[in-house]
């Protein structure tokens, strides 16, 4: 339950090793791993974590300079499936959707595309319902490269790289541990794209606490999207991670 949403929020919005080898951190400044741990512990710890397997997320999405208004729905299943829709009124909808091997997507605009290279590879990433637990596994290196401010507050800069792919660069406050930035470049239909994406309201659910608000900026826009309901180790129907088709009812599942 971390970045999928906004990992998500821009594919709609452009449709309209074990233990892995760690880098080398500064000598002033906290182990990646330290640090790494620091936030697993500030949002609840690793027991909370795996008391969940099953998650069903609601909420809304807004580009506020494009006059869009939608809707959001993010179902995950442990230990890699991931369904994701977004209704951009006027914009038409976005699904994406992996049962743990092959990733689909279905746009308004864009139509059907099965994904593969880097696209494939950062969902499935991303859909990996543990990846806090294990980062190690997920990472090929990891390192602490400095501290830089984020809202006003001082926080520690991790670079991560995955084993395929392009790092990520995240940000962690060095009072409450938490994620409060994020910034990568990721690969769309149209390219490259440079993002940053800033994490706030974080509530507990099921005794694990995930921001409620996120805030992505791309080229000239910003997305902002906001949780409303979030609804942990809940069964899921069979053909939750199916392929998703045009003639779904759409408005009723993201309600």
């Amino acid at each position: 339950m971390r970045r999928s949403i906004a990992l998500f929020a821009l594919a709609a919005f452009f449709a309209a090793a074990h233990p892995a080898a760690q880098g080398q951190d500064k000598p002033d400044l906290p182990t990646a791993d330290t640090v790494m741990n620091q936030y697993i512990e500030a949002t609840g710890g690793k027991a909370a974590y795996e008391k969940i397997k099953t998650s069903v997320l609601t909420g809304t999405i807004e580009i506020p300079a494009a006059n869009i208004k939608g809707k959001l729905k993010l179902t995950q299943a442990a230990p890699n499936k991931l369904a994701m829709y977004a209704e951009l009124g006027p914009a038409g909808v976005n699904k994406r959707v992996t049962d743990g091997k092959t990733v689909w997507d279905y746009s308004t605009t864009a139509g059907d595309r099965v994904l593969d290279g880097e696209e494939k590879d950062a969902f499935l990433l991303e859909a990996d319902f543990y990846k806090e637990l294990r980062w190690k596994e997920l990472y090929a290196k990891a390192e602490c490269v400095g501290v830089e401010d984020v809202n006003g507050k001082p926080a520690y800069k991790i670079v991560l790289t995955p084993k395929t792919g392009k790092p990520t660069t995240e940000y962690y406050d060095k009072a409450s541990h938490l994620r409060v930035k994020s910034a990568q470049s990721m690969t769309t239909p149209m390219g490259d794209i440079e993002i940053e994406e800033y994490q706030t309201d974080y509530k507990e659910v099921s005794g694990v606490k995930i921001p409620f608000t996120i805030t992505q900026k791309i080229l000239t826009q910003e997305i902002v999207m906001k949780l409303t309901d979030v609804k942990t180790n809940v069964e899921l129907p069979d053909d939750a991670f199916k392929r998703p088709t045009a003639d779904e009812p759409e408005k009723k599942k993201a309600d």
